[in-house]
């Protein structure tokens, strides 16, 4: 009523051995295991066909809970990598066409196979390697190679990409520059300078100072301050997906942070940070809070903090950010002050007293 096993490779997939009928004992909650040789059962055995009974269930097994499959993977620059059954006569070649073929990066002359033998395991030994050479002839019907390289069980290929193969490296410049947009590096170390010079170099307004260069999620700090072949930031080598943005003129210091008026204050040559500050209204008073560090933060991304000995200069276009610092609760206990009233009570008690 199910099917039956009559076809002849479904019956091979099928472990014959045992079925397993599953059968409720009399309490209705609880279940047994009773055992039925399927092959004999197909011959005919009358002594393995039982009488069903209400909500019985036979489970007929495959074949692998006692064989098992034997399988090969492949892994890098094909379409599709993963794992295959293996079959008798496979090959490398075949295995890469299971896989949907090379990827168009794909180093098609040659694949690596790892081998593993796992009862031979030892310290220095663990896998052989071997560099089989893919063979053109052995992807077309046909005669096969006779010294094609045959995949055994557990077997791992490895297809590594062309040492040659690249794309563009490309790069993003935005900005005050004559010509800005997408750029693909023409050498290997090209620097920024190089790459501004093909983009018609910079605009008037152009603040080279405040140049950003972001690699990924991070941005790089340097001194764009003279972006020309040679100097510091000049020679910065760029890498792929580089993104270089060149700012105008923002002609303004942004003073922020633990003042009374922060915001931005026109950028006036000669003026230190005293200044900068003073113009925001000067550090707040609280009682509850205390002056904490002040921070230049430069159009670059460097920072330098106001020391007791020398206090950094202020660029156009920096951040000067001035913190607080909240107030040390008094400890519990008695303070320097209470001691000094006490130990004045005492001489003033001891003066009477002697009197």
């Amino acid at each position: 009523m199910a099917g039956g096993l009559e076809d002849e490779l479904f019956r091979k997939q099928t472990y014959l051995e045992r079925a397993d009928l599953i059968r409720y004992n009399d309490d209705g909650i609880t279940t047994r295991i009773i055992p039925v040789n399927l092959k004999k059962l197909l011959e005919g055995d009358k002594a393995e066909d039982l009488v069903l009974a209400d909500k019985d269930h036979l489970k007929v097994y495959d074949i692998n809970v006692t064989v098992f499959p034997k399988t090969v993977s492949i892994k890098g620059l094909v379409r599709r990598p993963g794992q295959f059954s293996l079959s008798d006569n496979m090959g490398v070649e075949d295995i890469i066409l299971q896989a949907g073929g090379f990827e168009k990066e794909a180093y098609q002359y040659e694949a690596e196979v790892f081998r593993v033998d796992p009862y031979n395991i030892t310290p220095d030994k663990l896998v052989s390697a071997h560099k089989v050479k893919v063979s053109r002839e052995n992807f077309k019907a046909g005669a096969p190679d006779k010294n094609k390289f045959l995949l055994q069980d557990r077997d791992l290929v490895v297809v590594r990409q062309h040492p040659d193969f690249q794309y563009q490296r490309n790069v993003e410049l935005k900005g005050e520059v004559k010509f800005p947009g997408t750029y693909s590096l023409i050498k290997e170390k090209e620097t920024l300078a190089e790459l501004i010079e093909r983009a018609g170099g910079l605009k008037n307004e152009a603040f080279s100072q405040g140049i950003t260069l972001e690699r990924g999620d991070k941005q790089v700090l340097s001194d764009f301050e003279k972006v020309k072949k040679g100097s510091r930031g000049g020679s910065l080598v760029l890498h792929h997906g580089d993104v270089i943005t060149v700012p105008k003129h923002p002609g303004v210091v942004s003073v922020e942070g633990f003042v009374f008026t922060p915001g931005l204050v026109k950028y006036t040559n000669g003026w230190d940070l005293d200044d900068y500050v003073a113009a925001a209204g000067g550090v707040m008073v609280d009682d509850n809070y205390i002056e904490g560090e002040t921070i230049v933060y430069y159009p670059g991304g460097a920072a330098k903090v106001d020391g007791w000995l020398c206090s950094p200069t202020v660029k156009e276009g920096s951040r000067v950010v001035v913190k607080k610092e909240k107030k040390p609760d008094e400890k519990e206990g008695t303070s320097l002050k209470d001691w000094v009233g006490i130990l004045a009570s005492i001489v003033t008690i001891s003066y009477y007293l002697s009197r």
